[in-house]
């Protein structure tokens, strides 16, 4: 687990195994902890509490995501299994929880490249279905991903919306990969506006849809067609 994820966090990409060996469990989570204080120093405010417990969690689910879309003979019943021993918190507890949403995107801010690599084998591949639905109750780490771009009065953006540090990140990431679909929300449009401000030929189409020339359902260019190659996911 320790080589995954350090030349994920070091490289954005993966050497996967079809088992990739245990380390101890205490040093992942010291490891996480380390690569964790590295991407607060470079996230604008002060993000919430970061809980190693959660990360540890997202950071075995993302591996065996990772494991399914490169050994395609992998079964998507003994995936689902496997993925509900993780214990992966998605209850109203952790989705009102600010921490729970920092936590979880050190780790998922990844998969919406790893669910492109997968549509690119098969766009009707049953492990894309299982997939959107581990990401669905993280609207942060889903930025880019179409089919998940939650509700208008989706309870899960309160948390990032009520926290400035996750709400910078929620913007700036919506601009660096162009998810017009997020704009359909007031304070994201609003907030998008603020950001470009007098810039808008830095992204020309989302400026014509905040200043009103077009709505956010005309169209749509997804920061996750970024092209990917090998086992990069970055």
């Amino acid at each position: 687990m320790n080589s995954f994820l350090m030349t994920l966090f070091e490289t954005g990409e993966v050497a996967l195994s079809r088992s990739a060996a245990r380390s101890n469990v205490d040093e992942e989570r010291m490891f996480l902890s380390g690569a964790e204080l590295v991407w607060r120093a470079n996230i604008a405010g002060k993000p919430p509490k970061f809980d190693t417990v959660i990360a540890h969690t997202a950071s075995r689910v993302l591996l065996a995501l990772c494991q399914a879309v490169i050994y395609r003979e992998t079964e998507i019943h003994d995936l689902t299994k496997l993925l509900s021993e993780t214990n992966l918190p998605t209850g109203p507890a952790h989705s009102n929880d600010p921490s729970a949403h920092y936590s979880v995107d050190l780790l998922f801010r990844f998969l919406p490249l790893v669910i492109q690599r997968a549509k690119r084998i098969s766009e009707s591949d049953a492990l894309i279905p299982l997939m959107l639905d581990v990401l669905r109750p993280w609207p942060l780490s889903s930025i880019g991903v179409r089919e998940l771009c939650p509700p208008v009065s989706c309870p899960s953006l309160q948390p990032i919306l009520c926290n400035k540090s996750l709400w910078r990140m929620y913007v700036d990431r919506i601009i660096s990969k162009q998810d017009i679909e997020r704009l359909q929300h007031s304070e994201a449009r609003a907030a998008v506006a603020s950001a470009i401000g007098p810039f808008g030929w830095l992204s020309p189409e989302m400026n014509k849809i905040v200043n009103g020339e077009t709505t956010a359902m005309t169209s749509h260019k997804s920061g996750s067609d970024e092209e990917t190659s090998g086992v990069m996911i970055e």
